[in-house]
């Protein structure tokens, strides 16, 4: 499991043991922090992501008319 996918493991658990308090019929604090680490992690991911860019000079497309 990668660092990104331990911390949503984190967050994963803190939310199944808040359900859980409150099945029990506790009323336990609700953990913000564990929807605020998801939404780090979907951010991260998002700049990880490879971008699909032109690597050559070469791969341009040349968009100005052609004169003869």
């Amino acid at each position: 499991m990668d660092r990104i996918g331990r911390l949503r493991q984190m967050a994963k658990e803190a939310l199944q043991e808040y359900q859980a308090a409150i099945n029990a019929g506790g009323e336990p604090t609700y953990p913000q922090w564990a929807d605020d680490l998801m939404s780090v992690c979907d951010l991260a991911e998002t700049a990880a992501a490879p971008a699909l860019r032109m690597q050559r000079p070469t791969d341009r497309i040349d968009l100005r008319p052609r004169l003869s």
